[in-house]
């Protein structure tokens, strides 16, 4: 059975495969700036720098910031290379994997989660 953060990524491809999503830096900050971005998820190894500026204007263009996975396993389940940056431009998807990656983030700071 998958892990939370898998269950997280898979739901990610999902979305992905149809076609609501974005990714890449310039492809979200498009989406955000066109008012399409519902949820930008940010890889947990990211620069502190891109996580710090998505986190910034996700505040300025009222959207919803997670970090989730890495640059690689967004990549992967996003089918794409490694991507640090992953925009979610449907409200349905974006309230459904926020609350996967709050699960997985609550099941992580549980004792032996």
């Amino acid at each position: 059975m998958p892990g939370p953060d898998e269950r997280a990524l898979m739901f990610l491809g999902l979305a992905t495969r149809a076609g609501r999503t974005a990714s890449g830096d310039e492809a979200c900050r498009a989406a955000m700036q066109k008012g399409l971005a519902r949820l930008v998820v940010v890889a947990s190894d990211a620069s502190p720098g891109t996580q710090e500026t998505f986190r910034r204007l996700t505040g300025t263009f009222r959207t919803r910031f997670r970090i989730l996975g890495t640059k690689e396993s967004l990549g992967r389940f996003s089918g794409k290379a490694d991507r640090a940056i992953v925009a979610v431009n449907d409200e349905g998807f974006a309230a459904r994997l926020t609350e996967l990656i709050d699960e997985a983030a609550g099941e992580a700071a549980k004792p032996g989660g």
